[in-house]
């Protein structure tokens, strides 16, 4: 009985470890995504910056000013591109991150209705054992009633009876 009480304890951290592991490896995916989101903005800073540098150097009073205002426009259009794809993109991994905690906490609600469930059943099984074991212990205890009348002096020699716990035959 306590060897089925400890398997049953067993499986259960077994699965509580798995759960620690599940949750351990949502945490670190995340973390990883959210490192690449911060290296995305940390490069949209810098491609911000280096056009508020190329703008500070602009030569206006330059012969070449028209063909400098078009690079310019180019290179502003291409920046405004980039960065208006790269927040259509931030704001799809958000939705990913939004639908990988949905998930995350949709698993954890699962495993606590899971581990609940094993918890009740396993406290249910315990209930059926110590039933079991009131059971035996009132058998065993009405056997002793039988054995103390049964090794009484009624018995006649060559009688087998119970002594000091030995069945021995009577002289």
């Amino acid at each position: 009985m306590i060897r089925f009480v400890n398997v049953i304890l067993l499986r259960t951290n077994g699965i509580i470890q798995s759960i620690g592991m599940k949750l351990n490896e949502v945490d670190q995916d995340s973390g990883q995504k959210i490192q690449g989101l911060d290296q995305a903005l940390r490069k949209t800073d810098n491609k911000c910056k280096d056009l508020e540098n190329k703008i500070t150097k602009f030569d206006i009073n330059g012969s070449d000013q028209l063909t400098k205002i078009e690079e310019f426009g180019k290179t502003l259009q291409n920046l405004i591109d980039e960065k208006a794809k790269e927040k259509e993109e931030k704001k799809l991994q958000h939705s990913k991150l939004l639908n990988i905690q949905t998930d995350l906490n949709k698993k954890i609600g699962d495993l606590r209705n899971e581990f609940f469930n094993l918890h009740h059943d396993q406290v249910e099984k315990i209930k059926k054992v110590d039933d079991s074991n009131v059971t035996t212990k009132n058998s065993v205890d009405s056997m002793k009633v039988e054995l103390k009348y049964l090794n009484s002096s009624t018995f006649k020699k060559g009688s087998f009876v119970n002594i000091d716990n030995e069945w021995k035959v009577t002289t």
